[in-house]
């Protein structure tokens, strides 16, 4: 690893714990890299796996003592990084559900080595067969949904594993959200920030046809759906006020 990289990992009750363990160990193994996992609110029978997962050199687990959500564990691991002061970490977002290889988190992290200030998301291929129907289509919505509302199409908008720069890290601590939502206002606001947005192809991995998601596609697409919905809402005024200053309907 050429650039100092913290890979950060929510966590939620892993479904291969033993596996779990093993791969952040071997992520242990690269030099310049360190690991923040955020357990939030795991159940008690994996009270010695986190334990065990703390004892890992340049690893730091930072608990919830309740399941908060995707986006404020994210939001917890952003504001502890924000306390150390190392501005010249880059940030690696990963899950803990075996999707994301150790080769596409070190791909990432050498893409944002080379692109300082880009915000660079790891993107899936939903054209393959073996995609659950509900990815695919969940996927489709929330691009199309994000390029009407922010003008730029994204094939992969909820993939997990992201490069961030320390750069936005105060910015990313304030932002709303608390479960899935969160990924999404994180890239309109980066969009809306002017920070560039780059995408780099990564292996497509559903273990298991991706039971074992925490994504809820109701309540959770919902709120998604509600996050994109703002800016069209705003931008739909904003032109019904402007054709109405065009036709003398009324003054601005």
């Amino acid at each position: 690893m050429t650039k100092k990289t913290c890979v950060v990992i929510p966590a939620l009750n892993p479904p291969a714990p033993e596996r779990f363990y093993d791969y952040l160990k071997d992520l242990t193994n690269i030099d310049n890299l360190s690991l923040l996992v955020v357990n939030d609110g795991s159940s008690s029978e994996y009270h010695e796996l986190f334990s065990k997962i703390n004892r890992l050199p340049r690893c730091t687990v930072l608990p919830h003592h309740k399941n908060k959500g995707k986006g404020a564990a994210l939001k917890t691991a952003f504001t502890f990084l924000q306390s150390q002061e190392e501005t010249d970490t880059q940030i690696v977002c990963a899950d803990c559900d075996g999707q994301h290889s150790i080769a596409d988190v070190l791909r990432l992290a050498e893409a944002g080595g080379t692109r300082p200030g880009t915000l660079i998301l790891g993107e899936r291929q939903f054209s393959r067969e073996n995609i659950p129907w509900k990815s695919r289509l969940g996927n489709r919505v929330s691009s199309l949904l994000f390029y009407l509302a922010g003008g730029t199409w994204i094939q992969d908008t909820q993939t997990g594993l992201r490069g961030i720069p320390a750069g936005l890290l105060a910015m990313l601590a304030r932002l709303p959200g608390q479960r899935y939502e969160y990924e999404t206002t994180m890239l309109l606001a980066a969009r809306r920030a002017g920070w560039p947005v780059a995408a780099l192809p990564i292996a497509t991995v559903y273990e298991d046809g991706n039971r074992s998601s925490h994504f809820r596609p109701l309540q959770d697409g919902l709120a998604v759906g509600l996050t994109l919905a703002a800016p069209l809402a705003r931008f739909a005024a904003a032109s019904f006020a402007c054709a109405g200053v065009d036709l003398g309907l009324f003054t601005l």
